[in-house]
């Protein structure tokens, strides 16, 4: 059975996070949603943007970890556990780091740099 956070735990997040939050899902390739585990994680952070940043440079220079983009999404999760998200970690490491990745293209915040026309 799928590990699925309640309306109302989902709820409660949001109201704790006004920033938002986003609710991946892991499971199957061709499983529905409701076969699915819930993953929820709350939006990037400046402090936990840098940290990130910091972990990617220091891995080009063979000086800091690899999984960048895994301890991103754990810094940021939310639902499940700590415990249920390492043991997806060790099942399926890539699945997790394409939560980190997914979550690092939302540091944007929706917005993006364009050149003035003046």
């Amino acid at each position: 059975m799928a590990n699925k956070i309640s309306d109302e735990a989902l709820d409660k997040l949001k109201a704790a996070h006004p920033r938002g939050v986003k609710v991946l899902l892991a499971g199957p390739a061709d499983a529905d949603d409701a076969d699915c585990d819930d993953f929820v994680f709350g939006a990037v952070t400046r402090s936990v943007w840098v940290q990130y940043r910091g972990n990617v440079k220091a891995s080009l220079a063979g000086r800091g970890p690899a999984d960048a983009a895994t301890i991103l999404a754990k810094n940021l999760l939310l639902f499940p556990t700590a415990a249920e998200f390492d043991a997806l970690r060790e099942k399926a490491p890539a699945i997790v780091e394409e939560f980190g990745e997914i979550l690092a293209a939302d540091a944007d915040a929706g917005m993006s740099v364009r050149e003035g026309k003046r």
